[in-house]
């Protein structure tokens, strides 16, 4: 929530001071920067999510573990069992990093944004 805050408040700062002043280098710096450590991470979260539902495929395809010995059998259905609920990196233990959640602080930021142009 608190990068939604962050780009908006640089937009609208972006807005006030004079293009090409040092000022508006510096925010336009200082987003681009908080844009691409936030993207990376909602991005390597999505990439694990992804790859953690590929392996369940993966391992749920492999053929004739179920004629395999005992031991090997019960370690497979732990397994399987592990990976039905697909790894998730979350920020705070509440907020999910996916690409979803990056283009909702994208639109929610815009939305703020755009109420503090009108105002």
């Amino acid at each position: 929530m608190s990068g939604c805050f962050i780009f908006c408040t640089i937009l609208y700062q972006l807005l006030l001071v004079e293009i090409g002043s040092s000022e508006f280098f510096y925010l336009l710096f200082f987003m681009t920067s908080i844009l691409t450590q936030q993207s990376v991470f909602c991005w390597l979260g999505t990439e694990m999510t992804v790859k953690s539902e590929m392996v369940l495929r993966a391992v749920s395809n492999i053929p004739f573990w179920v004629d395999c010995d005992l031991n090997f059998r019960k370690t497979m259905v732990m397994f399987l069992i592990s990976l039905q609920k697909p790894l998730t990196i979350y920020a705070g233990r509440i907020i999910p990093l996916s690409i979803r959640v990056l283009l909702t602080i994208f639109r929610t930021s815009y939305s703020y944004f755009t109420l503090l142009k009108n105002v």
